[in-house]
């Protein structure tokens, strides 16, 4: 086992609805080649804590791999050599001296260790020379999975083992054909002295299976610098292949990985697009409770490549591309540690092909939470995110990303110190795309919830009372724009919602009354416009809505930056102008108002102007 934690440091371009670009943050909606453009994506963060979406800085994601020494494979460790398989007991030949599983079909047991034949035994009958308590791959050497131990009864077939030590892949771990998951599990170990933990630096496939999946669980910690791979392969005569996803619970301590996480759909030769991971798991102090390493465990530290791409549909047949993310999403949660991120994120969504829609975007989570056995977490995200929908007939619609700061134990805070939730520090987020894709009859429409910050006023359940709500920092470019239409007579697409609300519940307002904590601080531009259609007999879409302090309660708001919710353009008809409303609970709200603007869009017939207000008082038009 590895005995020594990991300690890493810590520090802390515009699109409109193409769906291909990734600048800082890209969610936008998949062009429609002679439809409508695709949905815009979602920008959402709710906190305990402090929000800081900040255009500078990066999160310093590194941490140091542990050394072979330390490494501990118990009394009956094993180390494969060349190439070997996993296989079941009653496929053996006479004289076996490999590795096998139970057929637990055939014998009707629960028997989910590894064993190692002594080389004795009859056809389909190994003598068994000892369990595996740990495992190694080294480089250069090959594990096939070659069996189905029948922890699953349909759909699944592989292998789930359980060890009480190390497992180290330094080579290739891989499935055969025919064969599509590898569950590996030493978490048992959880309340042991040393708990034993997880390295990857080779690699770990499931060769491109049907609803492939790998799964680690560790007693401890899990290290990656490798490559998990648990893509749907490419079929050139039908549909790509879907992924399952990929699984990390490190029960007592944290997940690091700096390599390859990917989990993509596989690409339609004359087919639709394979879908992207139904999930992606990555959870640091599983456990959640004293058993947690109370320095070094509940975190998720990530760097490198996390992937969930749809697969491109192609062909003469053609069909949908596949939806990026899958049918569900990605999701890293730290339990009382930190999350410490700078990656580069791809879940868009596939291309479609023919007839063929673009595939939709799906979704990736942040959750950290306070916990009542450890120091306060930090919350530190930067890194490239790539949402866009797929491009096809019709668009796909952008992702959504979301981040979470709880106190511990749903809003409860021990008196202490202790279980405070972590401020969410977002780091390079310099610009936001969330824009409906471009259309050919319609653009897309952005989100009617794009972009949304949130703090709320914390339960303190040691003194019975709500604690004030902690302050907003955004300084982004958030772009919420609806895409354009081409054909004639076409309707640009709506513009979005941007809201930026402290005390967003209410609740410390209802105790207390309004904290000079709650601050609200905007400085970069928001863009809700609607979207054009110049061609003939076009219709601008309407400007979106954008808020600060509107349904919350804070002492100050503060804006610099420029807020825009105009009409689109259109040859016939301009669009409406939207709406913008800026309020201060204490004190006056600090603005300027020519960066303002709610104008209709212009056109034959000009777009109705918006409305602006400051304070409850109309100041547009």
């Amino acid at each position: 086992m590895i005995c020594m934690a990991m300690i890493c440091a810590c520090s802390s371009s515009d699109n409109n609805g193409s769906g291909g670009t990734n600048n800082t943050f890209s969610a936008n909606g998949g062009s429609g080649s002679s439809g409508i453009g695709g949905t815009g994506g979602d920008f959402y963060v709710e906190s305990d804590g402090a929000i800081k979406v900040l255009k500078s800085g990066s999160a310093d994601a590194s941490f140091t791999m542990p050394a072979e020494s330390s490494y501990e494979f118990g009394l009956h460790g094993y180390t494969v050599s060349g190439s070997e398989s996993i296989i079941l007991d009653t496929a053996v030949l006479a004289g076996y001296r490999g590795l096998y599983v139970i057929d637990n079909y055939t014998h009707g047991g629960n028997d989910f260790n590894l064993y190692k034949a002594d080389g004795t035994g009859s056809a389909g009958s190994p003598n068994v020379d000892y369990q595996v308590t740990g495992l190694r791959v080294p480089s250069g050497a090959t594990l096939t999975i070659s069996a189905d131990s029948y922890y699953y009864s349909s759909d699944n077939y592989g292998v789930y083992i359980e060890l009480t030590n190390d497992v180290v892949i330094d080579g290739t771990l891989q499935t055969a054909a025919g064969y599509n998951y590898i569950w590996f599990d030493n978490s048992f170990s959880y309340t042991a002295p040393l708990p034993a933990n997880v390295v990857v630096t080779g690699t770990v496939t499931t060769t491109g299976a049907e609803n492939g999946w790998i799964a680690f669980e560790a007693g401890k910690h899990i290290y990656n610098s490798g490559t998990l791979d648990a893509s749907g392969s490419d079929n050139s005569t039908g549909d790509g292949n879907d992924s399952e996803g990929i699984y990390l619970d490190a029960h007592t301590g944290s997940v690091y990985s700096k390599g390859t996480i990917k989990a993509d759909g596989g690409n339609g030769g004359n087919g639709s697009g394979g879908y992207g991971a139904a999930e992606i798991e990555i959870i640091g102090g599983y456990e959640e409770d004293t058993y947690v390493d109370p320095l070094n465990g509940g975190s998720v530290v990530l760097s490198g490549t996390i992937e969930a791409k749809g697969g491109n549909a192609g062909g003469t047949t053609g069909g949908s591309g596949g939806m990026g993310g899958g049918y569900n999403y990605a999701y890293i949660e730290a339990l009382g540690g930190d999350v410490i991120v700078n990656a580069t994120f791809t879940l868009n969504g596939g291309n479609g092909s023919g007839s063929g829609s673009g595939g939709d975007a799906k979704e990736i989570d942040f959750y950290v939470f306070g916990m009542d056995y450890r120091r306060v977490g930090v919350c530190q995200i930067s890194g490239s995110f790539n949402l866009n929908g797929g491009s096809g007939v019709t668009g796909g619609a952008g992702g959504e990303v979301d981040f979470y700061s709880y106190n511990w134990e749903n809003n409860e805070n021990t008196g202490n110190g202790a279980g405070q939730a972590p401020d969410i520090q977002l780091l390079g987020f310099s610009n936001i795309n969330l824009n409906g894709g471009n259309g050919t009859t319609a653009g897309g429409n952005a989100n009617k919830d794009a972009y949304e910050l949130y703090t709320y006023a914390p339960w303190n359940d040691y003194d019975n009372y709500y604690l004030p709500a902690y302050p907003i920092v955004s300084e982004a470019n958030a772009s919420v724009k609806g895409g354009n239409a081409s054909a004639a007579s076409g309707t640009g697409g709506t513009g979005g919602f941007a809201d930026i609300e402290t005390d967003e519940d209410n609740d410390y307002y209802n105790q207390t009354g309004v904290s000079a904590t709650e601050m609200i601080t905007q400085s970069g531009t928001i863009d809700v416009s609607g979207g054009n259609a110049t061609a003939s007999s076009g219709t601008g879409g309407a400007g979106g809505t954008i808020y600060l302090d509107y349904s919350g309660y804070d002492y100050s708001t503060t804006t610099t930056g420029i807020l825009t919710a105009n009409g689109g353009n259109g040859a016939l008809q301009g669009g409406t102008g939207g709406d913008i409303e800026l309020y201060s609970d204490v004190t006056n709200t600090v603005y300027t108002l020519a960066n303002l603007s709610v104008t209709g869009g212009t056109g034959t017939t000009a777009g109705s102007s918006g409305t602006a207000s400051v304070d409850s008082t109309q100041v547009l038009p």
